[in-house]
């Protein structure tokens, strides 16, 4: 970008970006409408259906909205409001937004914690979970239901869940977890 214009070049070092570049002149007080999209798949096949569904004004005006709703939805289980605006704005958006990233991708960056080689670890999902409860209860229900199956009933836990081979994934309760599951049920 020092000459104001992508290179097309390769990125090195795991760390790559990628970029669009239009060029756009315009009239003094002329406005342009840009509807950039994106995906995956042939552009032939999936981008022509893409512009087709979402390719004008309108439509991606009506789908933001949609998203907005959807966000909102996902923050606003709990909220205050306090003389102080900045105070509101922190505690009624960014932190619970920062709570819902943490619990959708905080283990994602590990083989680990997204079960794909040892599992979800215990205490770390656990965690995430308390931030966000109020906001997404049947989301966390679900994820603590799977957690549970690493608890004993002596009440400690496995360090590690595996979601793709627990008791829970496949309508079964392990022996060593039966007391435990039947107190989350009636605490849920």
């Amino acid at each position: 970008m020092e000459e104001g214009k992508c290179k097309n070049s390769l990125a090195t070092g795991d760390n790559g970006c990628g970029t669009l570049q239009v060029d756009i002149d315009l009239q003094p007080g002329e406005t342009k409408e840009l509807i950039v999209l994106m995906g995956i798949g042939a552009a032939g096949v999936e981008g022509k259906q893409a512009v087709q569904e979402t390719g004008n004004p309108l439509k991606v005006r009506e789908e933001f909205q949609k998203l907005k709703q959807y966000w909102h939805s996902r923050i606003a289980g709990m909220s205050t409001a306090t003389p102080d605006a900045e105070f509101n704005s922190m505690f009624n958006m960014w932190n619970p937004y920062n709570n819902l990233i943490t619990y959708a991708w905080s283990r994602a960056a590990s083989l680990v914690y997204t079960g794909e080689r040892d599992g979800l670890g215990y205490r770390d999902t656990v965690q995430d979970m308390l931030g966000i409860l109020h906001s997404i209860p049947d989301e966390v229900k679900h994820r603590l239901e799977l957690m549970i199956t690493g608890q004993v009933s002596t009440g400690g836990a496995m360090p590690v869940v595996k979601p793709f081979c627990s008791q829970a994934r496949q309508g079964k309760t392990a022996e060593r977890t039966r007391v435990s599951l039947r107190r989350l049920h009636v605490a849920l």
